[in-house]
C-alpha cells in the first residue's frame, strides 16, 4: 500500500471514530427526584440506557428512600423483559402528593402512572382524571386480591386502580404501664382510660417517672379520628366521625387541660423516636401503622381477640392517567410490580401488608394476625363516595388550627359538628 493510501485510510479511520464517540460526550444528565425533593444520579448503564430508548414511561410515588431503591430494582429487571421502554420513577413527600398530582392532572402533564392513597381515587376518576384499570386484571387475580382493599377503587360501573399494599393505622400501648395501673389489657372506653391516666398520675406523684398519656401527630388528622372512634361501647368507623358529644366532648377537653400529657411525634420523620419511647414506657398510647407497631418491643396492639376496633386501612393504590399515551405499557408495568412474589418481598422488607390473599399464611417474619387479616378479606359497609375526600380534608384542616391554636375549642367543636351533621 502506498504511503498516501495509508493516510487516507488513518485519515478515515479516525473520522469515523470521531462521528461514533462524539455523541456520547454530551449524552443528556439522568436524575431521578428522591423523597424530600434530593436528587440522586442514576446508575451510568440507565443514563446510557434512557438514552438509547424509543418509550418512556413516567412513574410517580410518594413512598420511603429504601422502598423507592426497592421499585427501581423491580422496574431494572422489567426493562430487560421489555427493552426499548425505560421506566422514569419520581417520589414525592407524601404530605404534597395530592395538590401536586391533581394540579399535574388538571393542567395535562400528569405522570403516565401514579401512586396514591386509595381513598383519593373516587376523587380523580369523578373528575375524569384516570382510566378505568379493568384490563390489569384477569379472573383469577381479581377474586385473589383482598376485597377490602380492592372495593375503595371501584366506582360507577369500573376499577380505577390496583391495590398495592396496606398499612392500617392501629392503637398501640404500652404493657407495662398498663399492668403498673392495674390493667391486664387495653382499655376498652372512655372512663377504663381515664382511670387508668389516674392512676399513673398518683404513681407519678409518688417518684415514679412522668409519662405522656397519648401521642397524636397534629399533621394527621387520621391519627385523631382513629383515636375518637376508639374507647367507646359500640364501634365506629373513623372514616365517618359523626359529631363531637358525649364522651368525645370530656376527650376534648381532656387534651386542653392536660395538653402536656399529648405528645407529638411525626409518623412520618420521627417514627424511631415514637418507637423507642413506647418501648422505654414514656408514653402510654399511641396511633401507629402496622410496619411500626409490628417492630415495636413491650406494646399491646388494641385489637387481639376483637375485629370491632377502630381500623384507618391505610392503603396505596396505583392508578393510570387518562392523559396517558402509553397505557398498554402502564397496565404491564403495574401488573409486575404488583405481582404475588414482589409483594412478598416488599412485606418482608418494610412490613407493608400485601394485597393478595394468597399471600397470607406463608408470609415471613411474623404472619398477620387473623383479626387484622379478616378486617382487609371483609368488604366495606360503605364505600368513601367521591366527596369524602374533600369533607375529610376540611376535618384536617380543623384539626390542624386547633392542634396549632388557631382555632378556638369551641370553634373547633362548632365547625367539625356542623360538617358531621
Amino acid at each position: 500500500m502506498s504511503r498516501r493510501k495509508y493516510i487516507l485510510l488513518l485519515f478515515g479511520l479516525v473520522m469515523l471514530s470521531l462521528v461514533v464517540l462524539y455523541p456520547m460526550l454530551f449524552l443528556p444528565r439522568v436524575e431521578v427526584v428522591r423523597d424530600k425533593g434530593t436528587p440522586a444520579e442514576e446508575p451510568m448503564e440507565q443514563e446510557m440506557y434512557r438514552s438509547m430508548v424509543y418509550k418512556e414511561l413516567n412513574v410517580t410515588v410518594s413512598m420511603s428512600s429504601l422502598e423507592l431503591l426497592e421499585l427501581e430494582r423491580f422496574s431494572r429487571v422489567f426493562q430487560q423483559e421489555y427493552p426499548g421502554l425505560f421506566v422514569n420513577i419520581q417520589n414525592i413527600p407524601y404530605q404534597e402528593a395530592y395538590e401536586t398530582l391533581k394540579t399535574a392532572a388538571r393542567i395535562g402533564e400528569s405522570p403516565d402512572v401514579m401512586l396514591l392513597d386509595t381513598t383519593w381515587v373516587h376523587d380523580f376518576a369523578a373528575h375524569g382524571l384516570l382510566k378505568p384499570a379493568d384490563a390489569v386484571y384477569t379472573g383469577e387475580t381479581l377474586s385473589d386480591h383482598l376485597q377490602g382493599l380492592l372495593q375503595p377503587l371501584k366506582w360507577n360501573g369500573y376499577i380505577w386502580g390496583v391495590p398495592k399494599d396496606a398499612d392500617p393505622l392501629v392503637i398501640v400501648w404500652n404493657s407495662k404501664l398498663l399492668r403498673d395501673a392495674g390493667m391486664e389489657a387495653p382499655p376498652a372506653t372512655w372512663s377504663e382510660f381515664v382511670r387508668v391516666t389516674g392512676q399513673l398520675a398518683d404513681m407519678e406523684a409518688g417518684g415514679a417517672p412522668a409519662t405522656n398519656w397519648v401521642n397524636l401527630d397534629p399533621d394527621d388528622a387520621r391519627q385523631w379520628m382513629v383515636w375518637l372512634s376508639s374507647l367507646e361501647k359500640t364501634a365506629t368507623d373513623p372514616m365517618a366521625p359523626g359529631p363531637i358529644g358525649g364522651d368525645r366532648l370530656e376527650r376534648i377537653g381532656f387534651m386542653d387541660l392536660n395538653a402536656s400529657r399529648v405528645s407529638e411525634l411525626s409518623l412520618n420523620y420521627e417514627s424511631n423516636q415514637l418507637k423507642a419511647a413506647m418501648e422505654k414506657g414514656t408514653v402510654l398510647s399511641a396511633v401507629v401503622t402496622w410496619s411500626v407497631a409490628s417492630s415495636m418491643d413491650g406494646v399491646v396492639v388494641l385489637g387481639g381477640e376483637s375485629a370491632e376496633q377502630p381500623l384507618w386501612i391505610n392503603g396505596r393504590s396505583f392508578v393510570i392517567s387518562s392523559a396517558t399515551e402509553m397505557e398498554e405499557d402502564a397496565r404491564m408495568w403495574i401488573n409486575y410490580i404488583t405481582e404475588v412474589d414482589r409483594q412478598k418481598i416488599f412485606y418482608e422488607h418494610f412490613r407493608k401488608l400485601p394485597t393478595r390473599v394468597s399471600l397470607y399464611g406463608r408470609l415471613t417474619p411474623d404472619t398477620p394476625p387473623d383479626w387484622l387479616r379478616q378486617r382487609l378479606e371483609a368488604e366495606p359497609e360503605s364505600s368513601p363516595d367521591p366527596e369524602w375526600l374533600q369533607q375529610f380534608l376540611f376535618y384536617e384542616s380543623l384539626w390542624k388550627q386547633w392542634r396549632e391554636g388557631a382555632l378556638a375549642q369551641d370553634l373547633f367543636i362548632e365547625e367539625w359538628n356542623k360538617e358531621a351533621s
